[in-house]
């Protein structure tokens, strides 16, 4: 399942499968779906990812829906380093498989993007 980066802003778990590791830490980290679920906003939440010598964060996840919209779903990625992220090898993924989400555009640096469906 594909999701379109929506102006410079892209749910889970994110997995860079052309990083490499570094000193045994996996290239993603994440939320448990149940955690996902249950919660509906999560504002500043900042899950740190292992991507390429640098950091992408969670900053915002809206899963469940918001207040203003409660069909819209959206996770806010967050660019820390200095450098283009390119997001082609990457997938966002739960911790039971579904949904695995592969995603696609780059993050700017110090930038944020968003997906969502």
């Amino acid at each position: 399942m594909n999701y379109p980066a929506a102006s410079g802003r892209p749910v889970e778990r994110l997995r860079n499968e052309n990083a490499p590791t570094k000193r045994g830490i996996t290239p993603y980290r994440g939320l448990k779906k149940s955690l996902l679920v249950s919660l509906i906003i999560i504002p500043a939440l900042f899950l740190s990812v292992f991507a390429a010598g640098g950091e992408v964060a969670i900053s915002e996840i809206a899963w469940a829906g918001s207040a203003d919209d409660p069909t819209a779903e959206w996770i806010e990625l967050y660019n820390s380093t200095d450098s283009t992220i390119d997001l082609s090898a990457w997938r966002l993924v739960s911790s039971d498989g579904t949904p695995d989400i592969s995603l696609s555009g780059s993050i700017d640096p110090h930038s944020y993007i968003v997906l969502h469906r």
